[in-house]
């Protein structure tokens, strides 16, 4: 541990205890800098709205600017099953962990998720910025924290923060600690994306961070064009005639027919946009249905889902 300065600890990143001791500032309502993917942040616990109005303090940020949560993984989001669209789920997998910060609409799900004290404090009234960083240190603090509240640990209109002692010089007078780990991983922050219109095909870049815009399209249309993994029971929109494939076999050009499947064939209505549907059973595939008759059935719908179990991964022949 280095030398304290002024009532500021300055634990080293590559200790166990040293992260316990970040955990157990930020449980008691303490603000610290934490480093990350991309610059040093500041952090408090979502547990502690108090905390996070101090950073807002510290860095003599505009109370119009929103503050975005921090969260280990997607596994945690998958848990807890926010009504995110599939194609949002295919983004977001393909971004998360990395130093992209998406933009969805809030809802009740962010108090399941840990964020239930804060929830009027972080994000707009309507809308929350996630990050995922792909970064060791981090995400094992917030495993042990559970969700934080993070902006750049830097004064408000001044550079980011690219090493701890520079979190220190600026700030460390009114911080509990800075977690110190040297040199950040890149010189700017995270790219911000709001993917609040998503279901609608657009995403905005509101700010071009250590991600560049060229990269955040390529996999936006990734995303678009690649069947993602299931995270309810749907997992697509299907038109008449339109034909998929599941891993019980094989692709339609490696011969494969559907009598190993048992496929549920789902009429669908979509309710509002936020992707609320009414579902029924319409028809079920046995496994003695050859591919030529499922095919049959499937001309006879008007739109239909394919729905599998959780985990599993289906997406149309090529």
């Amino acid at each position: 541990m280095k030398e304290v300065v002024s009532s500021c600890i300055l634990p080293q990143s590559h200790r166990t205890s040293s992260l316990r001791t970040i955990a157990n500032m930020l449980d008691n309502g303490g603000v610290c800098g934490i480093p990350t993917d991309t610059v040093y942040a500041l952090a408090a616990s979502c547990k502690h709205p108090e905390a996070i109005n101090r950073i807002y303090s510290i860095k003599e940020r505009p109370s119009e600017k929103p503050i975005c949560i921090c969260i280990s993984n997607l596994d945690q989001l998958r848990v807890i099953n926010p009504p995110f669209s599939p194609l949002l789920w295919n983004f977001m997998d393909l971004v998360y962990p990395g130093g992209i910060s998406c933009i969805v609409q809030k809802g009740e799900w962010l108090k399941k998720l840990g964020v239930g004290p804060a929830y009027e404090t972080v994000g707009t009234n309507d809308s929350i910025m996630i990050r995922v960083p792909d970064h060791t240190v981090t995400a094992h603090l917030t495993d042990m924290t559970g969700p934080l509240a993070i902006t750049s640990a830097n004064p408000s209109g001044e550079s980011d923060s690219t090493h701890h002692d520079m979190v220190i010089t600026r700030l460390s007078d009114k911080l509990d600690a800075v977690l110190c780990d040297g040199y950040s991983n890149e010189l700017v922050g995270s790219t911000v994306v709001n993917c609040t219109k998503i279901n609608e095909g657009i995403i905005k870049i509101l700010r071009e961070g250590c991600v560049p815009t060229t990269k955040i399209m390529q996999l936006f249309e990734r995303a678009k064009n690649t069947p993602g993994f299931c995270r309810s029971t749907i997992i697509d929109v299907l038109e008449p005639n339109d034909m998929y494939w599941s891993p019980a076999g094989r692709s339609q050009e490696t011969g494969t027919t559907w009598n190993d499947l048992t496929i549920s064939i789902m009429r669908w209505k979509v309710e509002t946009e936020e992707t609320t549907a009414e579902v029924n059973t319409f028809q079920d595939y046995s496994p003695n249905q050859t591919q030529e008759a499922s095919t049959g059935l499937i001309g006879k719908c008007h739109k239909i889902l394919l729905h599998s179990p959780p985990g599993s991964r289906m997406g149309r022949p090529k």
